[in-house]
């Protein structure tokens, strides 16, 4: 094996290393300031979300919290 074959070698090696540590890392971060947002927004009250069959937080659309509201209302 020559010097440039080796050098070669190394920096795509290294390129490889570079490009799936910042990729991957780039996926966790999305994922924890997705999390992190979602929690915020429904903890001041301008989302609300409910647990589906999976385990997953759903958010509930807007138009069902306006139904259940409106037949809250009407009860009264």
């Amino acid at each position: 094996m020559n010097v440039w074959l080796h050098t070669a070698i190394a920096i795509v090696s290294l390129y490889a290393a570079y490009y799936a540590g910042t990729n991957w890392g780039r996926k966790n971060q999305i994922g924890t300031i997705f999390t992190t947002l979602l929690s915020s927004l429904e903890n001041d009250g301008f989302i609300r979300t409910q647990i589906d069959a999976d385990g997953e937080k759903e958010i509930i659309p807007i138009s069902e919290i306006e139904r259940d509201a409106a037949k809250r209302a009407s009860e009264v």
